[in-house]
């Protein structure tokens, strides 16, 4: 088909965000789908796409197609149009923004532009935009060009926007004659609701008036005079229940004329991603949008914390706005780093080091490398940034001469602490030469910032009355540092800063955590302490996965004890509503090879036999094998692999074919079935791991393992020693059975 101009509006493209469409939909951009409205309509040489709320006076996104050609896209790959309803979203909403690592760059007004893929997929290629384009209000997508980056060198066709001006009337009076009852559209596709894996489609009505349970009630109906704990286990409707409660509340808020600034929070962009598709699906009046006196805001801890940072930065900009990528991404400039240095770093500081730490340096064997590289990781954001150490300051000289508490890598001689230092000089130069800043050191700045003065000037005007937090146990006491000091001092709750806070100790995967506990308390005590005088809420009922999941999982967090101060309720897990099904398998082969064969077809077969692949899992715990599987040939083509937050929208391209990743990019997801590959002793929880990195393990088999909605299956490898001992308890008392 000719490339024809494509004009979304804003309620529409709101839609296309939330919801995957078929490959069919980028051959002839044809919609018709009658629950949303969604439909397109075609006036001259431009596709309109509206739905039943698309207003006259609403904004607009639109694309050059001949410029842009995305009936050209690479074969099963919908970047560029994913990114631009990204792009619409960004502008249409305050609390939506691009990643760093698409590579915005503006004019310093209205143009920019982006990577139009990622850079796995090997383009240079990127969108150039201009918002409120020729004086109007809607945003012009006019080229994508994989030669220029200079807006001066890019021509932009004012016809194709001009044609879209000229018909926009006449497109809604034909979208109105159209007869949703009728299946005689050519190209006809039919887009899929939004997941309801957690929102179950339910009105914020029916969840205020019938769904909620009575701890569920309780935790709503608290008042602001205090901060409030969610507790509870993966599946217990934590995240849910603070968004019934925040946008309930807002709305009351709203209607009572009260001016009070709401923030909802989370660690992850998938999770804040979660969060605004589930209030689009709650909010069928457009509450938020329309609202004159209160505000709610929706983001990730590293978005507030750059946008306020990056007022003072001029230019630069944080290595990424989610936690878990951005920190994927230091720790590979931290790995290429030790890997160029340390045979210079071992030769300069020998004499000063233990040949203990030498060795563990120098190793290439991939267990042993992977340790030291996480030990170093560690020290670098939980001291060395945190603390604002550097390389020739005076704390650099108590950070080489002080004792170190126990919860710190041992570093026992001198010269190992002046190679960490080294190796974070190296770090910080890299980071300056790419222009960037890393997670940990957004957040250090962003802690200076709010004891500065200027925030004592912008407090009141910028700060949040209330603060919702979803995912409490991934901040780091630092990001923790940041929460309280973000709110009014002198708000409208008679000067209380109320947090509403959720948390699960198991779903830590981060192995900073056990630093946490120093004196043999409960780790429960110090969540407390984020928000001291606070009320507890407990979670007990769980509704994503079936009982018998339920009880497996209860049996593996017996092992938590053993690796962490957890109370009994943190080990609790709680009791399933859902209907019965198979207790989890667990299987042992005799070499990885064999699992691998196993496994990849099992999930290949289960995807087929559903008619989905996104709804079958594999997730892999051995980090080091990953790739490995990856790339194997023999079952290539009958996979998804989500190896990043961006990956996250292939699922909805996934048609027949499984996903494959690692718990982390999983998490917020649910499966109807899910295959745990490498459950064994050597990847989970061999004592030699060292404790921090078992309590990480564990954490992360507890968050792949609640993935599972309807079945569950544990495979171990002999080669890696086996069937992991966290399964002694679940064996004992039949809540896992051990397949032949």
């Amino acid at each position: 088909m000719p490339d024809l101009n494509i004009a979304i509006e804003e309620n529409a493209a709101r839609i296309i965000a939330r919801s995957p469409v078929s490959e069919s939909f980028f051959k002839s951009f044809t919609l018709c789908e009658p629950n949303s409205g969604l439909a397109s309509v075609t006036l001259g040489n431009t596709i309109f796409v509206l739905c039943r709320n698309s207003k006259l006076e609403g904004r607009f996104i639109v694309i050059n197609g001949a410029r842009c050609a995305l009936s050209n896209a690479k074969p099963n790959s919908y970047d560029p149009f994913e990114r631009i309803i990204t792009l619409a979203i960004s502008k249409f909403e305050n609390d939506v923004s691009l990643p760093v690592k698409w590579g915005l760059y503006t004019d310093g007004g209205k143009r920019g532009s982006f990577f139009a893929y990622t850079a796995a997929k090997g383009s240079g290629a990127r969108i150039f935009y201009e918002d409120r384009f020729n004086g109007g209000q809607h945003i012009y997508v006019y080229a994508i060009n994989s030669k220029n980056i200079e807006f001066s060198n890019v021509v932009i066709e004012k016809v194709p926007y001009d044609e879209f001006n000229n018909n926009i009337v006449d497109a809604f009076i034909k979208y109105e004659s159209l007869d949703f009852k009728k299946k005689d559209f050519d190209g006809l596709v039919e887009i899929e609701p939004p997941s309801n894996v957690i929102g179950h489609g339910w009105s914020l009505e029916e969840w205020v008036d019938r769904r909620l349970t009575n701890a569920q009630r309780i935790f709503l109906n608290k008042d602001y005079s205090q901060s409030v704990r969610l507790r509870g286990a993966a599946g217990t409707g934590k995240t849910i229940s603070l968004i019934v409660k925040f946008l309930r509340d807002f709305i009351s808020f709203e209607a009572d004329h009260k001016n009070i600034r709401m923030l909802f929070l989370t660690h992850s962009k998938v999770t804040a991603d979660l969060v605004k598709d589930l209030i689009h699906q709650l909010d069928k009046e457009d509450a938020r949008g329309r609202a004159m006196f209160a505000s709610a805001k929706v983001a990730t801890i590293f978005e507030i914390a750059s946008d306020f940072v990056q007022r003072e930065q001029r230019g630069v900009s944080p290595i990424d706005i989610d936690a878990y990528s951005g920190r994927i991404m230091q720790r590979e400039l931290v790995e290429s780093i030790i890997t160029s240095a340390r045979l210079t770093l071992a030769t300069q500081f020998a004499d000063e080091s233990s040949p203990d730490f030498i060795n563990r340096m120098l190793t290439d064997e991939p267990a042993a490398k992977d340790r030291f590289l996480y030990e170093v990781m560690n020290e670098i954001m939980a001291v060395l940034d945190a603390e604002g150490i550097r390389s020739g300051n005076s704390k650099a000289t108590d950070y080489i001469n002080a004792p170190r508490p126990e919860w710190m890598v041992s570093l026992e001689k001198s010269g190992e602490r002046k190679i960490l230092l080294d190796i974070h000089r190296r770090y910080r130069e890299q980071l300056r030469e790419m222009r960037v800043i890393s997670v940990d050191q957004l957040v250090a700045d962003f802690v200076s910032f709010l004891s500065s003065n200027v925030w004592d000037n912008l407090m009141e005007r910028e700060g949040y009355d209330a603060l919702f937090v979803d995912e409490l146990h991934l901040f780091t006491p630092l990001e923790r540092m940041a929460l309280k000091p973000l709110m009014r001092q002198t708000g409208v709750f008679g000067g209380r800063q109320p947090m509403f806070m959720a948390y699960d100790l198991k779903q830590t995967t981060r192995d900073y955590f056990s630093s946490l506990v120093t004196d043999g308390k409960s780790t429960s005590s110090w969540i407390g302490r984020t928000a001291d005088g606070s009320d507890l809420v407990e979670l007990n009922e769980v509704f994503r996965f079936t009982p018998q999941i339920a009880h497996c999982i209860a049996d593996m967090a017996v092992s938590f004890a053993e690796v962490e101060f957890l109370d009994q309720m943190d080990r609790h897990i709680g009791e399933s509503l859902v209907d019965d099904g198979d207790v989890p398998e667990l299987r042992e082969f005799n070499t990885n090879q064999k699992m691998y064969e196993w496994a990849f077809a099992y999930a290949h077969g289960r995807a087929s036999s559903l008619g989905s692949g996104r709804r079958v899992c594999i997730i892999c715990m051995n980090e080091i094998l990953y790739a490995v599987y990856r790339d194997a040939g023999r079952h290539s083509g009958e996979f998804i692999s989500i190896e990043s937050r961006e990956d996250l929208n292939g699922i909805r391209y996934a048609g027949k074919r499984f996903i494959y990743s690692s718990p982390e990019f999983v998490s917020g997801l649910q499966f109807d079935d899910v295959i745990v590959i490498h459950a064994d002793r050597r990847t989970v929880d061999e004592n030699d791991l060292g404790p921090l990195r078992r309590r990480r393990n564990l954490s992360r088999l507890y968050l792949a393992a609640s993935r599972a909605s309807k079945r569950l299956t544990f495979c171990a490898s002999l080669e890696l020693g086996g069937i992991s001992p966290i399964f002694t308890t679940a064996i004992a008392k039949h809540t896992i059975h051990l397949a032949g």
